[in-house]
C-alpha cells in the first residue's frame, strides 16, 4: 500500500488522513533552524553525552512567519559558570546580545525573537548538554528571510547571484551568513575574512560583519567588524576559534548586484 506524504507549514497527509507536525529536533552543534507557529521546534545537544571544552556552537533561528515573539524553555546541567547560552538579536540597524541565565531551568519570552542562540564551553568542568524548547507565535503570513551556515576553513559566499541566481536582491530583504568557528581552536590559529566586493545602495543597504564572543567573556558578547554599502570593501584578521556572522539588509527603494566574501582559515598568525 504506497503512503503519501506532503508537508506544508507543518501539516502533513497520510494516506489521505491530515495529522498536525507536532515537533522537530535538531541534535547537531549548530545550524539553520526554521521556525513555525504550527508547531514547537527543539534544540537538543548532546542531552545524554558530555560536551567538549572551548566548544561554540551557532544556531540560526530563521522564521518562516511573521513571527513576533518566542518563548524559549531551557533545560540544563551546567556545572561551571563559564559555559552558557547567548541570544543574539538584530534591530534592523545593529547585533545586540543577552546571556540566559544560569538557573537549571529557564523560561523566557522574546519580542523580537533571537537571531541566532550560541552555546560555547570553557577548557574545565564539562557537563551533559541541554535542551532548548521554542515556541513561537505571530501573526500568518511568509517571511522573506534568508540564512546560510558554513563550517569550511575555506570558503566564497556570494549574494545574490551564486545563491539565488538573480543579478540583483530584492527590496527590503534581511539575510544573515554564519562561518562556524574551530572547536578547539586557540588564539595562534587564524582567520582571514574579506569583503571583495560590494553593489548596493549607498547609506540605505549595508552588510555588517560581527565576530561573536564565548558565554563567559565580557558584554556585549559579539565585536563589530565592518559595516559595508554602497562600493566599499575590507578585510581583517580574526581568531578561527570565533564565529564570523554577517548581516544584508536592504531597504524598499534601488538595489543592487549585492556582496561577495570570502573567508580563509590558518594554522598561524604568521601566516595571514
Amino acid at each position: 500500500m504506497e503512503i503519501l506524504l506532503f508537508i506544508f507549514i507543518g501539516v502533513a497527509a497520510f494516506n489521505g488522513v491530515l495529522a498536525v507536525k507536532d515537533w522537530d529536533e535538531y541534535k547537531e552543534c549548530g545550524g539553520i533552524v526554521p521556525l513555525s507557529m504550527a508547531y514547537p521546534t527543539t534544540i537538543a545537544y548532546k542531552e545524554d553525552e558530555t560536551y567538549n571544552s572551548t566548544e561554540f556552537c551557532i544556531w540560526t533561528l530563521l522564521p518562516e512567519e511573521n513571527i513576533k515573539s518566542v518563548t524559549i524553555a531551557i533545560r540544563h546541567q551546567f556545572n561551571d559558570l563559564g559555559d552558557g547560552i547567548v541570544a543574539y538579536f538584530w534591530n534592523s540597524t545593529e547585533l545586540w546580545s543577552q546571556k540566559i541565565p544560569h538557573d537549571e531551568f529557564v523560561r523566557l519570552t522574546f519580542e523580537p525573537p533571537p537571531i541566532f542562540l550560541a552555546f560555547s564551553s570553557d577548557p574545565v568542568d564539562q557537563s551533559v548538554g541541554f535542551s532548548i524548547n521554542i515556541y513561537p507565535s505571530g501573526t500568518p503570513g511568509l517571511t522573506r528571510g534568508r540564512a546560510f551556515h558554513f563550517e569550511k576553513d575555506e570558503g566564497e559566499f556570494s549574494y545574490p547571484r551564486k545563491t539565488t541566481g538573480e543579478e540583483k536582491y530584492e527590496n527590503n530583504e534581511r539575510v544573515s551568513l554564519v562561518v562556524q568557528g574551530v572547536t578547539g581552536g586557540d588564539a595562534q590559529r587564524m582567520r582571514k575574512i574579506v569583503v571583495k566586493s560590494v553593489d548596493t545602495q549607498p547609506d540605505s543597504d549595508f552588510v555588517s560583519v560581527y565576530t561573536l564572543f564565548r558565554y563567559y567573556d565580557e558584554e556585549p558578547n559579539f565585536l563589530p567588524r565592518g559595516r559595508f554599502s554602497g562600493n566599499q570593501t575590507g578585510e581583517f584578521p580574526i581568531s578561527s576559534y570565533y564565529p564570523t556572522v554577517y548581516f544584508f539588509t536592504s531597504d524598499d527603494k534601488i538595489t543592487g548586484k549585492g556582496f561577495t566574501t570570502e573567508w580563509k582559515n590558518y594554522r598561524h598568525k604568521s601566516e595571514l
